[in-house]
């Protein structure tokens, strides 16, 4: 529960309706709505089983291994959402991670043109909640569907990334695993991160993630058009189809 208790620190979580999406648990949680699975899945079908249960239009998706450090400002942020919405988007990505490569639809976003890699990136993004209905694939973890979801999504318009980052952030958990370079910032950054339980990566796991971070920095310095076709190349999964 890092995550929320820094969105709620940070001052965002006040700003929304707030939701939980939870298995057969139901914890307490201040100002956090919770909604229940179905019945057990996949990341995307729970996902789906969440959507249904709301009645707005637009949703900002955050996951739990993403702990914010810092925001631009909560206003910033919400003027992006009012113009965003006002704009009749589909999809914004709160940080340039990766940045847009099409023209600029307001200041400081661009729109991400079909064939861009990870046109569904899960991380801080806002979504009108009926097209990420249509672009879910139930059997797809979040991993899977950030790759086979964005050649799916290349069918719609409307998907924007903004050219500044908005919220600093650590990616504390992969694959089941605590990133021990992320638990320290989180520590510096005075985090309370006493309830963690998860195992730490060992040195050769981290090494497999650092050797992993420096392909993704060589991979952002290609053209985009050709990004997509060179990480699939490396993917263990198959080759997402139109």
């Amino acid at each position: 529960m890092v995550t929320i208790g820094q969105l709620k620190r940070l001052g965002l979580a006040s700003q929304f309706d707030c939701h939980l999406l939870l298995g057969e648990a139901a914890p307490t949680i201040a100002g956090f709505q919770v909604l229940h699975r179905q019945r057990p899945g996949t990341w995307s079908s729970e996902l789906r089983d969440g959507l249904k249960q709301l009645k707005k239009a637009y949703v900002l998706l955050w996951l739990d291994d993403f702990p914010p450090l810092a925001l631009s400002s909560v206003d910033e942020i919400m003027d992006l959402i009012k113009q965003f919405v006002e704009a009749q988007g589909n999809y914004l990505r709160l940080n340039p991670l990766p940045a847009g490569n099409g023209s600029e639809v307001f200041a400081n976003v661009r729109e991400i043109k079909p064939g861009e890699l990870y046109r569904t990136s899960t991380v801080y993004a806002v979504w009108r909640r009926e097209v990420l209905l249509q672009v879910l694939d139930d059997s797809e973890t979040a991993w899977q569907f950030e790759l086979a979801g964005s050649v799916r999504s290349d069918s719609y318009a409307g998907f924007m990334a903004s050219e500044r980052r908005h919220i600093e952030f650590v990616n504390l958990v992969i694959k089941g695993l605590i990133d021990p370079r992320a638990e320290v910032r989180l520590r510096r950054a005075q985090v309370d991160i006493s309830g963690l339980v998860r195992p730490r990566m060992d040195a050769v796991q981290l090494g497999k993630l650092r050797l992993g971070e420096i392909r993704s920095r060589v991979l952002q310095l290609l053209p985009w058009q050709v990004r997509s076709r060179v990480r699939y190349l490396f993917s263990t999964n198959p080759v997402p189809k139109h």
